[in-house]
């Protein structure tokens, strides 16, 4: 593993994740929320574009492992969707499942 492969993995990708998940706060009612839902919701956005993006990236969008920039091009833009695609799948769930009816 070379230089520019630990700077990918251990600064870019989180620094990448953790900007895209406060962008995506731009998109939220941020004024009306807690410091601990803000914190909140920036965490989950940054660790879900930080664990999912790089698998994602590779699986089913066809990047190249060797290519960084795509690879924290789609960390930023997985950490600002984080925000709109995780309550979409939680919906989704909720209705295959029926656990929506009960609200």
């Amino acid at each position: 593993m070379n230089h520019e492969d630990l700077l990918v993995r251990y600064l870019y990708i989180p620094l990448a994740a953790l900007a895209g998940a406060v962008s995506s706060l731009g998109a939220r009612r941020w004024r009306t929320m807690t410091k601990a839902k803000m914190a909140m919701t920036v965490l989950m956005g940054a660790t879900f574009a930080i664990f999912v993006t790089p698998w994602a990236a590779h699986q089913f969008i066809g990047v190249d492992e060797s290519d960084a920039r795509g690879t924290v091009a789609l960390t930023y833009l997985f950490a600002i969707g984080a925000h709109v695609l995780l309550p979409w799948l939680i919906q989704r769930l909720e209705r295959l499942i029926g656990a929506g009816d009960a609200q």
